[in-house]
């Protein structure tokens, strides 16, 4: 049974794969220059089954496999259904949910800028915290 709970990530990743491939994108969503959200499929199925194999010959390795493969493979089914929600179907609103090719292609095209955001923020927050101490 616990060899069959470890390997419900890879099943679940999948299955997710799948639906991405197999399912035409809604016609209502702009389509995406690149597959991101495939390509963060393949690499965490790389991932995981590497640790599988790690887990092989590792016990403390296989404790923390048994111990979160099930939050792995219901945080890869939460993104399949937000993924068939949004890209597949269109079933929520194409203005509020983009899909997650859209949202991947905008961390990996603009992270220059959401970089210099994130150090404004710091900066500005840092100086709020330092001005409310004295």
């Amino acid at each position: 049974m616990k060899h069959f709970v470890k390997s419900l990530p890879v099943l679940s990743i999948l299955l997710a794969l799948a639906c991405d491939i197999l399912l035409p994108d809604s016609a209502q969503h702009p389509a995406a220059e690149h597959p991101y959200f495939t390509w963060a499929l393949l690499i965490g199925l790389a991932v995981y089954v590497i640790a599988l194999l790690i887990s092989l010959g590792n016990t403390k390795v296989r404790d923390k496999l048994s111990y979160s493969a099930l939050f792995y493979a219901g945080a890869v089914l939460v993104l399949n259904i937000l993924n068939l929600l949004t890209a597949k179907f269109a079933i929520l609103p194409v203005l509020y949910f983009p899909s997650l090719d859209r949202v991947f292609d905008v961390l990996v095209e603009d992270s220059a800028f959401l970089a210099t955001c994130l150090a404004y923020s710091c900066s500005s927050a840092g100086s709020a915290v330092q001005s409310s101490a004295c």
